[in-house]
């Protein structure tokens, strides 16, 4: 799993560069995230590469935000309109805030 890391304004934002995140690439998003954004407030992952993402993927995503900090933030930016409707159909869409973009998701309150 492929992923770039920075630190912009303060927040950690990580750019998903593979197209899926399913069961295959599932586990090393989950590794290296839970070594990176453990314990902080805010994350925000930028999806805009990604145009697959399956059950697997939807788990590695609360995983991931189950590690924050206590009432912490899960920013995803540019997800595709397949992966939109999929959290739209889980109602995912309810937990993670999403943003067209990562300059939306880092201006966000």
């Amino acid at each position: 799993m492929e992923l770039r890391f920075e630190e912009q304004q303060g927040l950690l934002v990580v750019t998903v560069l593979e197209k899926r995140l399913d069961a295959v690439a599932a586990p090393g998003f989950r590794a290296q995230m839970a070594e990176r954004g453990a314990g902080r407030s805010v994350v925000v992952v930028d999806l805009g590469q990604v145009q697959f993402i399956d059950s697997s993927g939807l788990a590695a995503l609360i995983s991931v935000l189950k590690r924050l900090a206590p009432g912490g933030s899960l920013r995803l930016a540019g997800a595709s309109s397949g992966v939109i409707s999929l959290l739209q159909l889980t109602r995912l869409d309810r937990v993670f805030k999403c943003f067209s973009g990562v300059a939306q998701a880092l201006a966000a309150p």
